[in-house]
């Protein structure tokens, strides 16, 4: 079953208390005010209203880039397998909002068109955080919408089980996501970026700026 297929509909709904405007606010002055963004599995790219610059972005859900404003600047495409050779290079390259997280496979990253010292920067569910803590089921209504969120966890990977109730119907779709510690980023890392810096939080959430080399 696609992810973000149905639930694309209601992600804008159900996050619509997230914090974007200072996210965006504080990863690109973390990136030394960029003029060029990059921004990877960036979904509707709503939030890009609160950059001073209009990000590329690539996304793999055609159903996210839809409902995007900004689908001129979207490329559909899976980033894991993306070649981005046909790209300029840029002065940041962002994965914000634990997009990370949902993906499986990290040996693309020396293929990601960057200037040499500047900030890739992304955001994830911090492995030792989530053990700390575990997960549960969750339940979400707004404007009379339901989210349930149901967990299953094996091993470093979690599947999340989402149904969206409405007054019309329910839709579920399965979310795939994979949990990393900072050993493995630093493993992705390789020979190609460094860790420059890394922000804890008071949640799962950790935020890394790389470095390319």
């Amino acid at each position: 079953m696609q992810m973000f297929g149905v639930y694309s509909e209601f992600y804008e709904l159900m996050n619509q208390d997230k914090n974007y405007k200072g996210e965006c606010e504080f990863v690109y002055r973390w990136a030394n005010n960029p003029k060029t963004i990059l921004d990877l599995a960036c979904g509707t790219a709503n939030y890009w209203e609160y950059f001073p610059v209009t990000p590329v972005g690539i996304e793999v859900s055609k159903d996210m880039i839809d409902r995007s404003p900004n689908k001129n600047m979207i490329i559909q495409a899976n980033i894991t397998r993306y070649k981005f050779d046909k790209l300029p290079e840029f002065d940041c390259i962002l994965c914000l909002f634990e997009a990370m997280n949902y993906i499986h496979k990290h040996d693309w990253w020396g293929r990601l068109p960057i200037k040499k010292g500047s900030s890739f920067i992304f955001d994830i569910w911090d492995k030792d955080k989530v053990d700390e803590d575990g997960f549960h089921t969750t339940e979400k209504t707004v404007d009379g919408v339901t989210r349930i969120i149901t967990p299953e966890r094996i091993g470093n990977t979690v599947y999340l089980t989402l149904t969206i109730h409405t007054k019309e119907a329910a839709h579920t779709e399965v979310h795939t996501m994979h949990l990393y510690s900072e050993d493995q980023i630093r493993k992705f890392c390789r020979d190609n970026f460094k860790i420059a810096d890394k922000v804890e939080t008071d949640g799962w959430q950790t935020w890394y700026r790389l470095e390319r080399i």
